[in-house]
């Protein structure tokens, strides 16, 4: 009993002030308190992939329709939520619109760090 780390609950209380891209209008900590959600930037490192932060992202709208928007400025993006695989940001860069998918299995760097600070921490109470 109580030999182990729930990485879930360790990933959700690192959520921070970072912009949800998966729910416009909100941050990764006010979503992970609202529903309980494990931070969409510890599984997509928009730095990395788009080149921006997500702070610099507009959400525009949810997108059903295949294929890509027309128009638009650059660091506009939408949520796909049909017509392709639901969730991938859809994301105009430099004025070319472009689709991101995210491994929703494997966290990136954000994600493993709070596990690897819990794996530490859990070991020096154990002594081990």
């Amino acid at each position: 009993p109580n030999n182990y780390i729930d990485t879930r609950a360790v990933m959700a209380a690192a959520a921070d002030d970072t912009p949800d891209l998966q729910f416009p209008g909100m941050t990764e900590a006010q979503s992970s308190a609202a529903y309980g959600l494990i931070p969409f930037s510890h599984f997509f490192n928009a730095e990395s992939v788009l080149g921006v932060s997500p702070a610099d992202l507009n959400f525009v709208d949810y997108r059903s329709e295949a294929g890509l928007p027309t128009g638009g400025d650059p660091n506009d993006y939408y949520l796909r939520i049909g017509g392709g695989t639901v969730g991938n940001l859809i994301v105009n860069i430099g004025g070319e619109w472009g689709e991101y998918s995210y491994d929703s299995t494997h966290p990136q760097t954000a994600g493993l760090v709070p596990i690897a600070n819990a794996i530490v921490a859990f070991l020096k109470s154990r002594n081990w």
